[in-house]
């Protein structure tokens, strides 16, 4: 595939429409405006740019997913940069508010970044309930009893205690 064509799916990249694309890559000297749109038009559809288009996005959705490590590194950034480092249009400002007089930034929050690092990081422990039986082996994770299956559990519980207490 030719420079000119790569120039032309790589304007069709960022957004500019195929005519523009077209005048981007090849120029528009001596051509008229239908000329233009047939052509970009008819490029639009080639093999090889519908490729190098789909390779360009397929490498844009793989460099969107964060690692762990990126992760990390982005809420320790949230936690370390004192808040009057954070400017408008960084990645820890989340909105921007101006008026006359001043300019605020609502930033990450600091302790929310601090407890999702502490997840990753595997600093707590689990906050998942098991319920065993007798021998140690598992019946339920407590996150799949329902209601009826509680109401039972509860009513052997109270029955137990009854016994316990006709006993002493």
């Amino acid at each position: 595939m030719t420079q000119q064509r790569r120039d032309f799916a790589h304007a069709l990249f960022l957004g500019k429409n195929q005519a523009e694309a077209y005048r981007s890559a090849f120029g528009a000297e001596g051509k008229t405006e239908a000329s233009i749109r047939s052509m970009a038009s008819r490029l639009s559809k080639d093999v090889n740019v519908l490729a190098y288009l789909a390779e360009m996005n397929a490498e844009m959705k793989h460099d969107k997913i964060l690692s762990k490590e990126q992760l990390a590194e982005w809420l320790t950034l949230a936690i370390v940069t004192p808040l009057g480092e954070i400017a408008e249009g960084s990645q820890l400002a989340q909105s921007v508010k101006n008026t006359p007089d001043e300019q605020s930034i609502k930033a990450v929050s600091k302790l929310e970044a601090a407890k999702e690092l502490g997840k990753l990081m595997g600093y707590y422990p689990s906050s998942r309930l098991e319920l065993t039986g007798k021998d140690g082996s598992q019946l339920l994770p407590a996150k799949q009893l329902d209601g009826e299956l509680l109401a039972a559990v509860a009513d052997k519980v109270a029955a137990a205690r009854k016994r316990l207490d006709a006993d002493e």
